[in-house]
């Protein structure tokens, strides 16, 4: 599991940030936008993150609260979409292959499909 940020925050920062907020290891990666020069939607960095978790793409669910960059993103290299949609937002175009609300109903979801 990894995570893909449109940060302007080199990351090293944002993984002290999650170490701080004692997640940090359930990541396997994180990739910045400052460190890499692509933001999301943009292919390229999560062609990269693809590339780092070393399973095919058909595989790759990709979890992000904002439609035009994750949604439009994720879709765009044949991603499984999720949209994290914790305010209760109207619907969204590109349409996300699956809506949750909060980190407990991924976890049904999850639970579900393994």
């Amino acid at each position: 599991m990894g995570v893909v940020s449109n940060s302007s925050n080199h990351g090293e920062t944002l993984e002290w940030l999650l170490r701080e907020n004692g997640i940090g290891h359930y990541f396997d990666f994180l990739i910045s936008s400052a460190d890499y020069g692509f933001r999301k939607p943009h292919p390229e960095i999560f062609k990269t993150a693809i590339a780092r978790l070393g399973i095919p793409r058909e595989k790759v669910w990709f979890i992000g609260d904002k439609p035009e960059a994750d949604i439009v993103g994720a879709k765009g290299v044949g991603l499984t979409a999720v949209w994290y949609n914790a305010n209760c937002e109207p619907p969204c175009t590109p349409e996300p292959d699956l809506t949750i609300t909060s980190w407990g109903e991924l976890g049904e979801v999850l639970h579900s499909v393994g």
